[in-house]
C-alpha cells in the first residue's frame, strides 16, 4: 500500500466514517514529529491534519517524538509538550502517547490543538495544564 493511500485517503475515510457515524464527540490523530518537512506544507500528513481541522469535528492532533519500548512506568516519565513544528529531537514511551491521546479525550484544553510530545527530566504540570499552555 503507498503511503498516500494510508497516511491520507485512510485518515479521510476515518473522519467520513465518524461524521457519518454522528456519535463520535472527539477525533484523535497521532502522527510524530519531523514527519512535516517546514518546506514541504504539501506533505501527507499535513494534508491529513488540515482535512481533520476543517472538518467540523472536535480534534486533537499528537506529534510524539521516537517512540520507545522499554521506558518508566507511565506516572513516572515527565511529559515535554510544545505546539507544532517546535519539537525536533527526543523520545516517549507508548504507553505515555497513549497516556496522553486518553487525556485528550477528556480535557476540554486539548481541543482543536496539535501538540507534540517527548519524555523530559521534569514535567512542569500535570497533562491538563500543559494542554492549557498550548
Amino acid at each position: 500500500m503507498k503511503t498516500y493511500q494510508i497516511e491520507y485517503e485512510g485518515v479521510v475515510n476515518l473522519i467520513s466514517a465518524a461524521k457519518n457515524q454522528g456519535q463520535v464527540k472527539k477525533f484523535i490523530l497521532v502522527t510524530s514529529i519531523l514527519v512535516i518537512p517546514p518546506d514541504n506544507p504539501h506533505s501527507v500528513v499535513e494534508k491529513a491534519g488540515r482535512a481533520l481541522q476543517r472538518s467540523g469535528l472536535e480534534y486533537t492532533i499528537v506529534r510524539p517524538a521516537g517512540l520507545r519500548e522499554n521506558a518508566p512506568a507511565v506516572n513516572d516519565e515527565a511529559l515535554v509538550m510544545t505546539p507544532a513544528d517546535s519539537l525536533f529531537i527526543g523520545g516517549i514511551s507508548r504507553s505515555k502517547v497513549a497516556e496522553v491521546c486518553v487525556e485528550a479525550i477528556v480535557v476540554p484544553e486539548a481541543s482543536e490543538k496539535i501538540v507534540e510530545i517527548c519524555a523530559g527530566d521534569v514535567q512542569k504540570g500535570s497533562i491538563q495544564e500543559l494542554f492549557s499552555r498550548i
